[in-house]
Formats: C-alpha cells, structure tokens, sequence
C-alpha cells in the first residue's frame, strides 16, 4: 500500500502542478497582489497552502492544496518535449536536463512540544477552518477543507455547485475518501477567531466564514480496486483560460490526444506506459464570484470561469474514465 501511495502521489504532483499553476491565473493573481502590496506597502504573501505530497492536490494531501509543486516535478524531468495547449497544439521546448532546483529552506516553527514544524501547524486546521502564518517577510495560509465519508456525501457536496460528478463508481473499485473545498461568497468575510504569537515571531491565526457564505468549489477522490489499481479524481474551478495558451507540459515518454467528451469544452488523454490522465475543462454557464483570503487587504473579489477536472488511473484507459462522467 505505501508503494501505490508512492505512486499516486508523484503522478497527481505530476499532473496537478501544472492544472493549478495554470499561466493566466498565476499571473493575473501574482499581478494583483503585487497592486495590493504597492498600494497597501505590505509584505508579500506566498497564497495557497502546500500540496504534501492537494495533494495538500497534499498524504494525499491533496490537501490538495493547492497545490504547486513545481520544483519536485522540474527535479523528475530530464527531457522535455513541449507545452501543450487544450487544441491539442504542442510548442516544442529545447529538450535536455533541466537545470538543478535547490528548494529554499523550510524554516522550522516550533510553538508546542507537539507542534514541531510550520507544515503541522497549518495542518492543525479544524474543519473550513483557515490557518495562517505570517511574520515581517511574508506567510501563507491553508485551504478550507471538508471531508465526505462516501461516494454518496461526496456526490452531495458537489451537485450543490453543479460540479461534475462520475455516474457511479468504476466496476470493482470502492470508494476511499474525499475532501471537499470551500471558497467565500463576495459578501461574507473571513472572520478572525484566535491570534497567537509563535515563539520564533512569527504570527498564527485562525479565520472562519459563517457557512451561510460557503460553497464548493472543488473536491478530490479516490477509488481502488481489490488489486490496489486506484483512479484519482480532482475537480475544482478556476479563472477562465486561454484555450491558446499552454497548460501542460509534455514529456518524451507521454503521448497525448485531443478528445471529444460530451458535457465538457475541452479535453486531452495523457498516456504512459503506467499511467492515464484525462483532462477536462467545462466553461461555465455563469461566472462565480468568491471571496479570496488576503490579510487586510480590501477589494478581494477574483472570479472563477470554468471547471478542471483531471482524472489520473493506474490501469483505466481514458474510454473508461471518460464513461465515468456520460449521462445517463
């Protein structure tokens, strides 16, 4: 078990990476707070919490966060073949190795005999809770997360926003867990619950939003056969992309195509010789407003236009999974 944990780990670091560090969205995020903190004279904040590898993805975490892990997956790679975009259009890349990333330093908070670490404080997090940590350098802060205890509950937190759901479970597989994601309407707030002083400086606290407020924007999932053979599900919403633009690197060893999946705008099989992904992007309807946490910062409306959904298995073909989400 701890091997296929290995394994879905580094394929959903892998493959989430370059969903959530999408190129239109990182830049119009870092561009805003780079606004905020001109205006507001700020120190710069790192959002969004670490995938341990939501998949913090992130564990599984996918706790998810979200999830960027860019640096683990740069450090795997030895040749890469291109970008590519939702046409199924690739721009070729110089292939060769790339570069070794030295992570910068993890430094370390201790508060309490059992809180050791930065990492574990943030995970301290009750249910839609939101944990930060910050200090005269900058900080970061944890997703709101929610756990279902089955496919049933799991289906029920999604349908509440119309995210995409499978039908039913693939034929001999059972379902695992699931954690489900939680963003702020425009008119609710992060209300402070608890601050504390951290032995190093450093300064932890707690939000909560009335729940009047919530909604789900996203949600993962796992699902195993009898012979550990698992299919990993995460599905979020995200600021509207670019269909031109890259989204997804490609390696020598990856074959992909583009395919036709009703109910959805996009979508791209990525084959390996051990794994499947299939990529999805539905453009919704209506956009969605919500409410993104920055610390005393006004002005905090961003607005989400479409709905990713990446489906990775370890013995389905992209047939199979894409049957998951047919109507019936």
């Amino acid at each position: 078990m701890k091997t296929d944990e290995l394994n879905i780990r580094a394929a959903i670091d892998r493959r989430l990476s370059f969903l959530r560090a999408d190129t239109v969205r990182r830049n119009a995020i870092r561009q805003r707070i780079g606004e905020k903190e001109r205006s507001y004279g700020i120190p710069k904040w790192i959002g969004g919490k670490r995938m341990k590898k939501k998949l913090s993805f992130g564990a599984l975490s996918a706790a998810i966060l979200v999830l960027l892990s860019l640096t683990a997956l740069a450090a795997g790679m030895t040749g890469v073949f291109g970008n590519i975009n939702w046409l199924g259009e690739v721009t070729p890349e110089e292939t060769g190795p790339i570069p070794e990333i030295t992570p910068a330093p993890e430094t370390a908070i201790v508060t309490r005999s059992n809180f050791e670490t930065e990492e574990e404080i943030l995970n301290s997090r009750a249910e839609r809770e939101l944990v930060a940590v910050s200090n005269e350098t900058g900080g970061r802060w944890t997703s709101r997360i929610g756990k279902a205890e089955s496919f049933e509950k799991a289906r029920e937190f999604a349908l509440q926003t119309g995210l995409p759901f499978p039908n039913e479970l693939p034929e001999g597989y059972h379902f695992v867990d699931a954690t489900v994601y939680f963003d702020c309407l425009p008119d609710g707030e992060f209300i402070l619950t608890s601050s504390e002083m951290l032995s190093t400086g450093a300064m932890l606290e707690r939000y909560r939003v009335d729940e009047s407020m919530d909604f789900v924007s996203g949600y993962t999932m796992r699902m195993v056969d009898s012979d550990g053979a698992y299919v990993y599900l995460h599905v979020y919403m995200d600021e509207l992309s670019d269909t031109s633009e890259p989204f997804l690197s490609m390696r020598p060893d990856e074959q992909a195509r583009v395919l036709q999946i009703d109910g959805m705008d996009n979508a791209i099989a990525v084959r390996t010789d051990e794994l499947c992904h299939l990529l999805m992007r539905q453009v919704l309807k209506k956009p969605v407003e919500y409410l993104h946490f920055f610390p005393d910062i006004e002005d905090q409306v961003f607005c989400y236009g479409e709905v990713r959904v990446d489906v990775t298995a370890s013995k389905l073909d992209e047939a199979e999974l894409a049957d998951m989400f047919k109507e019936n």
